[in-house]
Protein backbone atom coordinates (compact mmCIF):
# COMPACT_ATOMS: atom_id res chain seq x y z
CA UNK A 1 0.00 0.00 0.00
CA UNK A 2 0.70 3.96 -0.77
CA UNK A 3 0.21 4.76 3.38
CA UNK A 4 1.56 4.07 6.22
CA UNK A 5 -0.53 3.11 9.40
CA UNK A 6 0.78 2.65 12.68
CA UNK A 7 -0.03 -0.54 14.44
CA UNK A 8 -2.68 -0.39 17.53
CA UNK A 9 -2.86 3.42 17.53
CA UNK A 10 -2.57 5.20 20.14
CA UNK A 11 -0.78 2.63 22.35
CA UNK A 12 2.45 2.52 20.46
CA UNK A 13 2.94 6.00 19.93
CA UNK A 14 1.94 7.06 23.96
CA UNK A 15 4.78 3.82 24.63
CA UNK A 16 7.19 5.48 22.45
CA UNK A 17 6.92 8.83 23.80
CA UNK A 18 7.26 7.33 27.07
CA UNK A 19 10.00 5.84 26.43
CA UNK A 20 11.83 8.61 24.47
CA UNK A 21 10.67 10.88 27.84
CA UNK A 22 12.66 8.61 29.68
CA UNK A 23 15.85 8.13 28.00
CA UNK A 24 16.12 12.22 27.45
CA UNK A 25 15.28 12.66 30.73
CA UNK A 26 18.10 10.13 32.11
CA UNK A 27 20.13 12.19 29.99
CA UNK A 28 23.27 14.32 31.94
CA UNK A 29 22.82 18.33 32.69
CA UNK A 30 26.10 18.75 30.98
CA UNK A 31 24.51 16.83 27.71
CA UNK A 32 21.60 19.37 27.49
CA UNK A 33 23.86 22.44 28.07
CA UNK A 34 25.92 21.19 24.83
CA UNK A 35 22.63 20.81 22.98
CA UNK A 36 21.23 23.89 23.44
CA UNK A 37 24.88 25.78 22.84
CA UNK A 38 24.85 23.61 19.01
CA UNK A 39 21.25 24.80 18.69
CA UNK A 40 21.67 28.21 19.35
CA UNK A 41 25.10 27.96 16.98
CA UNK A 42 23.23 26.74 14.91
CA UNK A 43 19.89 29.04 14.45
CA UNK A 44 22.45 31.93 14.65
CA UNK A 45 24.12 30.09 11.24
CA UNK A 46 20.57 29.54 9.84
CA UNK A 47 19.36 33.26 9.69
CA UNK A 48 23.05 34.74 8.97
CA UNK A 49 23.28 32.55 5.69
CA UNK A 50 19.24 32.74 4.93
CA UNK A 51 19.13 36.59 5.30
CA UNK A 52 21.98 37.10 2.83
CA UNK A 53 21.45 34.56 0.43
CA UNK A 54 17.64 34.41 0.13
CA UNK A 55 16.34 33.53 -3.35
CA UNK A 56 12.90 35.21 -2.23
CA UNK A 57 14.07 38.06 -0.38
CA UNK A 58 16.48 38.91 -3.64
CA UNK A 59 13.15 38.46 -5.99
CA UNK A 60 11.55 40.50 -3.53
CA UNK A 61 13.84 43.44 -2.94
CA UNK A 62 14.84 43.42 -6.57
CA UNK A 63 11.00 43.66 -7.29
CA UNK A 64 10.66 46.36 -5.08
CA UNK A 65 12.84 48.24 -6.35
CA UNK A 66 11.42 48.29 -9.80
CA UNK A 67 7.86 48.70 -8.03
CA UNK A 68 8.74 51.85 -6.25
CA UNK A 69 10.02 53.82 -9.00
CA UNK A 70 6.93 53.47 -10.85
CA UNK A 71 4.17 52.12 -8.69
CA UNK A 72 4.92 53.85 -5.08
CA UNK A 73 1.49 54.71 -4.67
CA UNK A 74 0.31 51.19 -4.79
CA UNK A 75 2.71 50.23 -2.04
CA UNK A 76 1.56 52.32 0.20
CA UNK A 77 -2.20 51.59 -0.76
CA UNK A 78 -1.13 47.62 0.79
CA UNK A 79 -1.30 46.40 -2.42
CA UNK A 80 2.19 44.55 -4.92
CA UNK A 81 2.34 44.46 -8.14
CA UNK A 82 3.59 41.23 -9.40
CA UNK A 83 6.20 41.13 -11.95
CA UNK A 84 3.80 40.45 -14.89
CA UNK A 85 1.89 43.38 -13.73
CA UNK A 86 -1.25 41.54 -12.05
CA UNK A 87 -1.95 43.23 -8.66
CA UNK A 88 -1.35 40.82 -5.46
CA UNK A 89 -3.47 41.20 -2.08
CA UNK A 90 -1.96 38.60 -0.44
CA UNK A 91 -1.81 35.46 -1.98
CA UNK A 92 1.75 34.20 -2.19
CA UNK A 93 3.70 33.98 -5.58
CA UNK A 94 6.57 31.28 -5.56
CA UNK A 95 8.97 30.82 -8.75
CA UNK A 96 6.04 31.05 -11.29
CA UNK A 97 3.28 29.05 -8.98
CA UNK A 98 1.47 33.02 -9.28
CA UNK A 99 -1.93 31.53 -9.07
CA UNK A 100 -3.10 34.52 -11.77
CA UNK A 101 -0.74 33.46 -14.25
CA UNK A 102 -3.35 30.61 -16.19
CA UNK A 103 -6.05 33.02 -16.03
CA UNK A 104 -7.06 34.61 -19.31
Amino acid sequence: PDTFKCPYVPAVPLIGLACNGYMMGSLPMSSWQFMILWLLGGVVVYFAYGVRNSVLGKESEKGMRRQSASYGSMLWEGTRLLSDGSKDVGDVSLHGMNPHEHET
